[in-house]
């Protein structure tokens, strides 16, 4: 019995797994499949934040006027949402709650994957877009001392409403073998408000 399904690793999610059966004889029998999965190995963290503690992101908005809107959000506040225990960073305005007009605001950290040949990237977040504004999953490989001015790559990008907290997952793979900048963008035009986590 061969089968085609390439051993490495698979988001979570249904997979078809077709399987060849051949008989070289006079042979009436059925054939068994098992298919295993699971981990070989346990996972390295290069970073782990559930927001409970303070790393070391960065947080700016490109344009000058604008206050950058992404915070840790705190369990007293009036618009205090989290997934973890008790804290999320929260893109959007304390007092208002909702987040400004006309910001291009990122939260951003490096990381170093220069010794590393797999890397994902896991998360959850609820958002909730006024439209065309939208939040990115953003990452760069140049300024990494100087985040502002770093080119900025998008991975993925949403808009409209969540209706809820949502698990995403990437492969970044691609991305190993250098250091890279790793984060979020908020872009907006009119109101709303989106939350990490």
């Amino acid at each position: 019995i061969d089968g085609d399904m390439t051993y490495g690793y698979y988001n979570r999610g249904n997979h078809q797994v077709n399987v060849n059966v051949s008989n070289y004889g006079n042979v009436d029998k059925t054939p068994d499949v098992e298919i295993k999965y699971g981990l070989e190995i346990a996972p390295k963290y290069l970073l782990a934040d559930d927001v409970e503690g303070q790393q070391n992101w960065v947080n700016f908005d490109t344009i000058g006027w604008v206050q950058p809107q992404f915070h840790i959000v705190q369990p007293n506040s009036p618009h205090s949402d989290f997934y973890s225990p008790t804290h999320s960073w929260w893109f959007g305005d304390e007092n208002t709650g909702n987040y400004q007009d006309f910001a291009d605001n990122y939260l951003v950290i490096k990381i170093d994957l220069r010794n590393e040949n797999m890397a994902y990237l896991n998360f959850w977040h609820k958002y909730d877009f006024a439209n065309d504004d939208f939040a990115h999953v953003v990452y760069s490989t140049n300024n990494l001392n100087n985040p502002r001015w770093a080119n900025y790559q998008r991975i993925d990008t949403f808009g409209g409403s969540s209706g809820g907290w949502v698990e995403e997952f990437y492969d970044l793979s691609f991305l190993c073998g250098q250091e890279i900048l790793l984060g979020f963008e908020g872009q907006t035009s009119w109101g709303g408000g989106a939350g990490v986590d």
